[in-house]
């Protein structure tokens, strides 16, 4: 028998860094290629009686954040653009979210 199977781990992010993943995770999305080429905002979209939504409202996504340090130094610089912030401290802020789980 084979079981497969994933564990999520839910956490808040400190407001301050909030509107930076988001725009980072936005930027990777462009930038990397999707499992199975499902585009990440509509892997990510939702929809219940209540709310439908495209694309992910208010939300990160560890996985697509973590591929940051996965991708070769031009990608990385392309998806750090407009964040006010260099790739070595988005490295070490990656790495760091990573060690949480």
């Amino acid at each position: 028998m084979q079981v497969e199977g994933s564990l999520y781990l839910f956490g808040l992010i400190t407001p301050s860094h909030q509107n930076l993943l988001m725009t980072l995770q936005s930027n990777l999305a462009e930038l990397v290629i999707a499992p199975g080429n499902v585009p990440f905002a509509k892997y990510r979209a939702f929809k219940n009686q209540v709310r439908d939504a495209e694309e992910p409202y208010r939300f990160v996504d560890g996985d697509l954040i973590e591929r940051f340090l996965d991708v070769d130094e031009e990608i990385q610089s392309k998806a750090v653009e407009g964040l006010g912030i260099d790739v070595e401290s988005v490295k070490a802020m990656v790495e760091a979210l990573r060690r949480l789980h």
